[in-house]
């Protein structure tokens, strides 16, 4: 499915492409999405470096709440397909934010 990790290094290894392209175009770009990893992050941070283009991260948070209810929207529209999964792993990639926010020790 979609988020199987060969998929989602696809997904970025596309976006990074696209995004240089348009760079090299002079084209400004946004890059829309979680970078959960040090790779995905590191790709964002080397296209930029490739294009001599300055890199910016914004990064938007939520509490779980309100990330229940979107995903329980979403669900509701979609169906229960790949929505059922993506719970799981947003309370291992949210683990996982704060860990790269706080001492090392957090992630024993």
């Amino acid at each position: 499915g979609i988020y199987d990790p060969a998929w989602t290094q696809a997904t970025y290894a596309h976006l990074f492409a696209l995004a240089e392209a348009q760079l090299a175009k002079g084209v400004p770009v946004i890059l829309d999405a979680a970078f959960l990893t040090t790779e995905q992050r590191r790709g964002a941070a080397t296209v930029a470096a490739r294009c001599d283009v300055p890199l910016v991260v914004v990064e938007t948070v939520c509490d779980e709440e309100t990330v229940a209810t979107r995903l329980a929207a979403r669900r509701a529209a979609a169906g229960a397909s790949e929505v059922s999964v993506v719970w799981p792993g947003i309370r291992r990639s949210r683990r996982r934010a704060a860990c790269r926010r706080r001492p090392p020790s957090c992630c024993r």
